[in-house]
């Protein structure tokens, strides 16, 4: 199991916990032990950025996908999704992925991405 960043993992009402399980699926466990619950439609590399001030509902993310990455809010009891918001960096030139936490009233969110970059250099006249 892997949990996420911060503080931002556990739920308002501090009873549940995200976490990703050995199938890479996020879930909510509960903080007293028991049984997971998914949370519908999620897909492996779907990530939590924080969940709303209400705990209706998380801000989710693929940590793989290409720029802009498209941060969803995910109903965590019906699986509704919608768009909340498109992640893009001002240069995105080597970006392989990103990890990002959204404040719980959704007007403040921060992001840290990888990039993968490189130097080619060509040699000529070499024998």
């Amino acid at each position: 199991m892997t949990f996420g960043a911060g503080n931002r993992m556990i739920s308002p009402d501090q009873h549940w916990i995200t976490a990703t399980g050995a199938d890479g699926i996020l879930r909510i466990y509960p903080v007293e032990g028991g049984q997971p619950r998914n949370i519908p439609g999620l897909q492996p590399q779907d990530a939590s950025a924080g969940w709303t001030a209400d705990g209706s509902s998380l801000y989710i993310y693929r940590t793989n996908e290409p720029t802009p990455v498209k941060v969803y809010l995910v109903n965590i009891a019906t699986g509704q999704k919608k768009v909340w918001k498109e992640i893009n960096p001002a240069d995105s030139a080597g970006t392989s992925g990103i990890s990002l936490q959204v404040s719980a009233d959704g007007k403040s969110y921060m992001y840290n991405m990888w990039r993968e970059l490189s130097d080619l250099y060509l040699v000529d006249g070499l024998k």
